[in-house]
């Protein structure tokens, strides 16, 4: 079985100057810190240049600062201590979870978990998804959220301040509803968000199959580029939900959708304005804010 090559490795096997001595000291000093500094956050902390931090890299066989960066994350995350995300069976998960736990500080275990889920983000998409989901969510002349279970939440949160942002915003929170009544009436018009994550739900397989039937548009937030809804999908955001414990972490998802908000926000700077004023305007009458 092949071994994993560590930073300990890379440096014992590189000549390293008085220079690149100092940054592999307080690199591997404080691992958990520095795999989410930036080169320069580096260079200021070892008491040298940017510069030297990204020839350090490189004197490693690193192609640059990114990929080195990259590598350390990677590092610090099986570091970790987490369930298999295959693992999807609550009972199991549960039973898992309290062995993990029993010898981990729940917050930093916890902490870190989330900090790598959400660093999972900038590795797995980029700025042209991001950039493809904006327009077709901005094109659309609906948008429908479709969140189910555990994903509800989040679904609900990206929902309300989409609506904020653009008009034309549907969710469905009705008992009586499904997903298929819901978006009974889909057209290519429409752009559909689905969140799913394992076990991937036979609803939300066959909601996106039936959206895309209707040729609507549709952005998938998921955990893996296999995940059976995919195939149906116009834009995948991909990212890691994994956790110590026997339910898994959605906090990472949240961050998602908020940088999606983000971008939106961006693009229509203040073209909301009157109908966020509107909104408050009433909201205030209410006491509510």
């Amino acid at each position: 079985m092949a071994t994993t090559k560590t930073l300990k490795n890379y440096i014992s096997e590189t000549t390293l100057t008085k220079t690149e001595n100092k940054i592999a000291d307080f690199i591997l000093n404080h691992p958990n810190k520095a795999c989410f500094l930036t080169s320069t956050d580096i260079a200021t902390a070892a008491g040298v240049s940017d510069t030297s931090v990204i020839r350090f890299a490189r004197a490693l066989g690193f192609l640059g600062f990114s990929a080195f960066q990259k590598f350390l994350r990677e590092e610090h995350s099986r570091t970790i201590p987490s369930l298999s995300p295959s693992l999807t069976i609550p009972a199991e998960r549960l039973a898992q979870s309290a062995e993990v736990l029993s010898d981990v500080n729940i917050f930093e275990s916890h902490r870190n978990s989330v900090i790598s889920n959400i660093d999972s983000i900038a590795f797995q998409n980029n700025k042209g998804e991001f950039e493809e989901a904006c327009s077709l969510l901005l094109k659309a002349e609906r948008k429908f959220i479709i969140g189910t279970r555990s994903r509800a939440g989040v679904a609900e949160f990206l929902a309300l301040i989409l609506n904020q942002l653009i008009d034309n915003v549907f969710i469905n929170t009705s008992q009586a509803m499904t997903p298929f009544d819901f978006i009974a009436s889909c057209n290519p018009k429409d752009t559909m968000v689905i969140i799913s994550f394992p076990r991937y739900s036979a609803m939300d397989i066959t909601t996106a199959k039936m959206a895309y039937e209707s040729h609507s548009k549709i952005i998938l937030i998921t955990d893996n580029a296999t995940s059976p809804i995919a195939k149906y999908a116009d834009v995948v955001f991909l990212v890691n939900i994994n956790s110590t414990t026997y339910f898994t972490s959605y906090a990472s998802v949240q961050f998602l959708c908020e940088l999606l908000c983000a971008h939106i926000s961006a693009k229509i700077k203040t073209d909301n304005k009157n109908k966020l004023e509107k909104i408050n305007m009433y909201l205030n009458e209410q006491g509510l804010y």
